[in-house]
């Protein structure tokens, strides 16, 4: 699995979180999580992982963070398999 880059970055109401799958593994769950950079969890997003490219739209409408840098993760089966950083830009 790869995690990309969110687009757009820096966003505002909404980003798009993806995934690159060249081979599929059997896997009870997967989500991306977003963290504040003290590790705080803020969001859950559960994601589809099939071979390509599986997306998830994060909508900022649902939680009320301030501007700034966020980290997110992409967790499969309990494991953190990637993280990247994003910016939020009210």
């Amino acid at each position: 699995y790869t995690l990309l880059q969110n687009h757009p970055n820096p966003f505002d109401e909404a980003t798009v979180f993806a995934v690159r799958v060249e081979r599929p593994i059997s896997h009870r769950e997967a989500f991306i999580v977003v963290l504040d950079l003290q590790g705080k969890e803020l969001a859950r997003l559960p994601i589809t992982l099939n071979q390509g490219i599986n997306e998830v739209v994060y909508d900022y409408q649902h939680h009320r963070y301030v501007p700034g840098t966020y980290a997110y993760s992409l967790v499969v089966d309990g494991q953190v398999l990637e993280t990247k950083q994003m910016v939020y830009a009210y």
